[in-house]
């Protein structure tokens, strides 16, 4: 199985380099099998207990490894997968603002747009507007 690239469109994981970083504790494939199973239900993710479980691991543990690896919590990173996909789908489709909140997992359209203007700096509707 390929292992996925979790920097893919938003952050990078240890600054600079682009991919997790090389701490030797083993931890690695299990941020890597937790960020698939994050991105593939992105819009109605599991909970920390339940995502360890999944990647084999407690939750205490897989917390440390996605500090230890990104630099952020798994939620944290979440977040940025969510808003970076949402960019994308309002450059590239004509759906509505709440229709994108729901596909990556806000469930309203004012907490999606607070999130996406802290992260980018703009409102959902003008990025679309420059870049639709």
């Amino acid at each position: 199985m390929a292992s996925p690239s979790p920097t893919s469109s938003v952050i990078s994981a240890s600054p600079g380099s682009g991919r997790l970083s090389a701490v030797g504790d083993g931890a690695a494939p299990l941020v890597y099998r937790a960020i698939d199973i994050l991105r593939e239900e992105m819009a109605d993710p599991p909970g920390l207990s339940e995502l360890a479980h999944r990647v084999g691991t407690n939750h205490a543990r897989l917390g440390r490894a996605f500090q230890t690896h990104l630099g952020m919590t798994a939620y944290d990173y979440l977040r940025e997968q969510r808003l970076a996909r949402a960019r994308e789908l309002l450059a590239t489709t004509d759906r509505q603002v709440q229709q994108i909140a729901d596909a990556v997992g806000f469930k309203r359209a004012g907490n999606f747009a607070t999130a996406f203007r802290l992260r980018f700096g703009i409102t959902p509707r003008e990025y679309r507007r420059r870049h639709g």
